[in-house]
């Protein structure tokens, strides 16, 4: 296949492929005991020490995972329960660098961002001077696309005696890397697949992409395997086939075929007003998956963790455990406490009803809110927003019962 060498990358990390690369691709790979393979990973190491610029006593070394495996492998080998850190945490994988402190027992304390906002020295500043000894930043935020000032991050760690540990994941060989600058101790990167390979379904889906925004249609979707859907519906299904995201339990909102792009108006909610972008959302809400032996006392655990919100999928159309594992009176329980409680079900198509059995009903009445056709995805995000505009639990059962954006059939 041709691969024009005109052709422009919009994506973060996976670049174009050259056709020296994809010859040299073909050919096989050494034996792994031999000189041939050796000399290899030493090129590598060279050619990596330099685009990040790395101090000529710096060491490469190389996994066999995915970029979560090297945010593991290095926050678990380079600190310990002695040390104190500050974790940026501005997006998904802020907070997974977090989760992964929690698993080690690694103390920390997450320098929060709102969704999309850059990390300012006002942030920094409540913690100089404070014994920390580490700090762990994904250099560029992928999931809300801020990329941070590392001058700025590594001018604080160097006064302050930290050790400096950078995810460059998506920012590798995109961004200024530079290990001798920031005086960084661990910078990682890994490979993603790139947009120019002949089996990527990238081009298409970008290309759907960029045909709903220039239909200038209001409302957030995704745009995959030439389906157009509500991202308040989309749920990702699969995890190698191109059809990997469906839309569910409700139609979707266009295809795209050969005569263009088809979009179904009448399952389009419309735009009420102006658009205005209310990103205030609480993070410290829990999802519980029911399976048969699962302990109530988990719900215990949840209000002595602080959450402030739970969802709970359930059996079929409205089960769960009320006999000897008795969850009803521990959803009365935290809800009490103030914290609400969303009862969704486990079956990822159709509607869940919790009035139809008694055990449903009997949660219904001590406040369970229903979470009717909504997939997990959506009650778990709603219930962050919800929180994060008020923690009256009758303004937050009145916000449920509204559908806002096809979230919800009521």
């Amino acid at each position: 296949m041709d691969i024009k060498k005109d052709h422009i990358n919009f994506a973060v990390g996976p670049v174009q492929i050259s056709e020296e690369i994809s010859r040299i691709g073909a050919d096989p790979v050494p034996y792994f005991r031999t000189p041939d393979f050796s000399a290899l990973m030493k090129e590598n190491e060279a050619l990596l020490k330099e685009f990040m610029d790395a101090p000529e006593d710096a060491r490469a070394v190389f996994l066999t995972g995915s970029g979560t495996a090297s945010m593991d492998a290095v926050t678990q080998n380079v600190f310990t329960k002695d040390d104190r850190l500050l974790v940026v945490a501005g997006g998904s994988f802020g907070h997974r660098f977090c989760e992964i402190c929690e698993v080690y027992g690694i103390p920390h304390t997450a320098i929060e961002l709102r969704q999309g906002h850059a990390l300012t020295p006002a942030d920094l500043a409540p913690y100089a001077g404070q014994g920390y000894t580490g700090f762990l930043v994904n250099m560029h935020e992928t999931s809300t696309g801020v990329l941070y000032d590392m001058d700025m991050i590594s001018a604080f760690c160097r006064e302050n005696g930290l050790v400096l540990v950078v995810d460059a994941i998506s920012a590798f060989l995109a961004d200024d890397v530079s290990m001798k600058r920031w005086g960084a101790d661990v910078v990682f990167t890994g490979s993603q697949v790139p947009i120019a390979s002949p089996l990527s379904d990238a081009p298409l889906n970008l290309t759907c992409a960029f045909a709903m925004a220039a239909s200038a249609t209001p409302g957030i979707f995704v745009a995959f395997d030439r389906k157009i859907m509500l991202g308040c519906r989309s749920v990702k299904v699969r995890t190698t086939a191109f059809d990997a995201f469906e839309s569910v339990n409700y139609p979707y909102a266009g295809v795209v075929d050969s005569s263009g792009l088809n979009l179904d108006r009448s399952v389009i909610p419309p735009q009420r007003g102006e658009c205005v972008l209310e990103d205030t959302v609480d993070s410290d809400v829990y999802l519980l998956k029911l399976t048969p032996g699962t302990n109530p006392k988990l719900v215990d655990l949840m209000i002595e963790a602080g959450c402030h919100g739970i969802v709970i999928e359930a059996f079929g159309i409205g089960g769960l455990q009320f006999v000897r594992r008795d969850f009803v009176s521990k959803i009365e329980k935290a809800i009490d406490a103030g914290i609400p409680v969303v009862a969704c079900s486990q079956c990822l198509y159709e509607r869940s009803d919790f009035s139809v059995y008694q055990v449903g009903q009997k949660a219904l009445a001590k406040g369970a809110i229903q979470g009717f056709d909504m997939t997990r995805e959506a009650a778990v995000t709603k219930l962050m927003w919800a929180l994060g505009h008020t923690r009256d639990l009758g303004e937050i059962r009145a916000m449920f019962h509204t559908n806002l954006a096809g979230e919800i059939a009521l």
